[in-house]
């Protein structure tokens, strides 16, 4: 389980770390850039480029960021909604409680009868009773003698 909860984590690090998203440098099969390519980085203009060609290449830089940034926020809400599904799939005892196995109470049915009282079927050694809880407290109802009495 935890092996599985750590490699689902350094998957997603790595997946959007600064360094996967980090342009390649160049390989051997790639020429390197003439001096006059490289010696401007991009976000710089050049000499010759006009206003609206400024403008567009601001535009389309700004769209880039937008849907990177979207798709960011979908993959992190993704994963969240992942991490959620995984701990519950395979490690219930994180919000469910079991009775240990010495315990002499056990809860054996809760039914909701309104928002604020449920009833309860509770088994106690060998005796087995109904309890009603409401805002006012919790309240005794009966014994149960057999099972044909919950039918």
């Amino acid at each position: 389980m935890v092996s599985v909860v750590t490699k689902l984590i350094w998957g997603f690090v790595l997946l959007f770390s600064p360094l996967a998203a980090a342009e390649a440098a160049p390989t051997e099969s790639q020429p390197p850039a003439t001096h006059e390519e490289s010696h401007l980085p991009d976000w710089l203009p050049s000499p010759n480029e006009t206003a609206q060609q400024r403008e567009e290449r601001t535009a389309v830089a700004m769209r880039d960021l937008w849907v990177k940034t979207i798709f960011l926020l979908i993959a992190i809400i993704a994963f969240i909604f992942l991490m959620t599904y995984t701990v519950k799939r395979f490690h219930p005892s994180l919000w469910i409680r079991e009775p240990k196995e010495g315990s002499m109470i056990r809860v054996l049915e809760r039914r909701a009868l309104s928002p604020k009282s449920c009833l309860y079927f509770v088994k106690i050694g060998e005796t087995k009773m109904a309890l009603a809880e409401s805002a006012s407290g919790v309240h005794f109802l009966s014994l149960i003698e057999s099972e044909k009495e919950l039918s």
